[in-house]
């Protein structure tokens, strides 16, 4: 049994401290991407869940980066008339909001946020290091970050040439990244968007050298709350992402980019709808390539309804995705008994490794322990229930678990008095399939126990054992007396 519980221990201790690409010759990790946020600035607790969410993910997908692409506030909306007080306001009631995430947040300047074009007193009072987001670039892992400013003075406005021969000479210093372009207007202002472009897009991608990615907002429309597609132009690859939620009331959205790298060069890009309020939800997780000029996918209409106005369905489509589900169903037992209680998992593909935190009410169970479930005819599990009310289980199958079923169980001491509850909450904090790759998309759902009718004490057991002999020997008794007496 030592060696077991020192195997299980080691293993868990491995996929704990020792990053992916150590393990393996790939790592991943994410990113998202928000626009259009102003209307956020009306709703506090829509603004402060955005970040907090968005923080909550940090870990499970080693979220990197929080990319803008303009509009925090909605002062000015390119015009003069506003007042720069006012503004002032919301541009602390955004950096508020920021403060509640450690992810490091890069904003680029909308129409909203700025009075005219390169008019940025505002911006750089009150944005963190404002004065060097105008038009700036920076080295994001695989990628070459360039991001524009306001630039659009009129809807047929091209790029400012100063700022377009600015990126085309650092993208030309970093040849072996991927561009990746953060610009507030591109797409036209169609209903629905169906990818018609601005010229400034045009200016924008006749001077893109390379395959890249294109983050935007500004345009709106109350059918749809983003766009995005891979396309070709110029011979050349474009992912390209419109989110904004601005017609939508106080939705926030944005776009989880999950990239998978080998240290050379990506060789995967997954986009997941991310819904930050009044929902939390990560949906319809899409896979792109940059390497390809051929075949392209087509165009991807990402946070689609067909409606005109209102919320914004958690669900427009059945779509495969893989992802894995775990819950607790609720059940009852009786004060003084055993329970045990199935952890359930659903949708599992070649599931190596987990790591699973469970909580519950100590003062109506005591945890007992963990064991495998039927669904895993090759795994282990440890677990450590020295926190009253708290869980810690790792799991792992070398072979990997595939279905639905249970993976593991759950035994508690009913302590509770008749008619308590305790809420049964698990709470995945990695997973990982059996070639030690992230499994990304995991959803948990907790169960109610109830304490019901008082279960059989020993005592009690005996007591009824006892009454049932002493009722077979009166039987016994009875019988003999009879006989006597037919013999007489």
């Amino acid at each position: 049994m030592k060696p077991l519980i020192f195997y299980i221990t080691f293993l868990l201790v491995i996929f704990a401290i020792v990053p992916s690409h150590v393990m393996g010759s790939e790592y991943s990790y994410s990113f998202v991407h928000l626009s259009d946020i102003q209307n956020l600035q009306y709703k506090p607790i829509a603004f402060e869940k955005t970040f907090s969410e968005i923080e909550s993910l940090k870990s499970q997908y080693n979220i990197s980066a929080i990319f803008i692409t303009g509009d925090l506030t909605d002062e000015y909306n390119g015009t003069s008339g506003s007042s720069e007080p006012y503004q002032g306001a919301q541009f602390a009631r955004y950096v508020t909001a920021i403060s509640l995430t450690t992810i490091p947040v890069y904003e680029i300047a909308g129409d909203h946020d700025v009075m005219t074009v390169g008019n940025y007193a505002a911006w750089d009072r009150y944005i963190p290091s404002g004065s060097r987001k105008h038009n700036y670039s920076f080295v994001f892992n695989d990628f070459i970050v360039y991001a524009f400013g306001w630039q659009l003075d009129t809807d047929t406005s091209l790029l400012i040439p100063s700022t377009k021969t600015d990126m085309i000479h650092v993208l030309a210093g970093n040849i072996t990244k991927v561009p990746l372009i953060l610009i507030h207007p591109y797409f036209t202002y169609e209903t629905p968007f169906a990818g018609d472009r601005f010229p400034i897009a045009y200016d924008l991608l006749d001077s893109l050298p390379r395959n890249a990615i294109i983050m935007s907002g500004h345009a709106h429309n109350p059918l749809q709350i983003g766009y995005m597609r891979q396309t070709v132009y110029n011979n050349l690859t474009f992912i390209e992402d419109l989110t904004n939620p601005q017609d939508w009331g106080y939705f926030s959205v944005g776009r989880l980019y999950t990239i998978r790298s080998d240290g050379s060069h990506i060789t995967e890009i997954t986009v997941s709808d991310l819904y930050l309020y009044p929902n939390f939800v990560i949906y319809k997780a899409i896979p792109y390539n940059l390497d390809l000029t051929y075949n392209v996918v087509p165009p991807v209409t990402g946070f689609s309804a067909n409606v005109t106005s209102g919320t914004a369905p958690l669900v427009v489509a059945t779509v495969n995705v893989e992802s894995i589900t775990i819950s607790i169903d609720s059940t009852s037992a009786g004060s003084g008994s055993k329970v045990v209680i199935p952890v359930i998992v659903s949708g599992a593909s070649n599931l190596g490794a987990m790591d699973l935190m469970v909580t519950y009410d100590p003062s109506i169970l005591k945890f007992s322990g963990a064991e495998v479930g039927s669904l895993s005819t090759n795994g282990m599990i440890e677990s450590n229930g020295d926190s009253p009310g708290v869980i810690k289980i790792g799991f792992v199958d070398s072979r990997g678990v595939t279905g639905d079923g249970t993976l593991m169980t759950l035994t508690f001491n009913v302590v509770g008095k008749k008619g308590a509850t305790s809420k049964i909450t698990p709470q995945v904090t990695g997973v990982k399939n059996a070639n030690l790759v992230d499994i990304q998309t995991t959803i948990t759902r907790g169960g109610v126990f109830t304490v019901g009718e008082g279960g059989k004490s020993p005592l009690s057991i005996v007591t009824v054992a006892g009454a049932l002999c002493c009722a077979f020997m009166l039987v016994i008794y009875q019988s003999k007396r009879m006989l006597r007496k037919i013999e007489k």
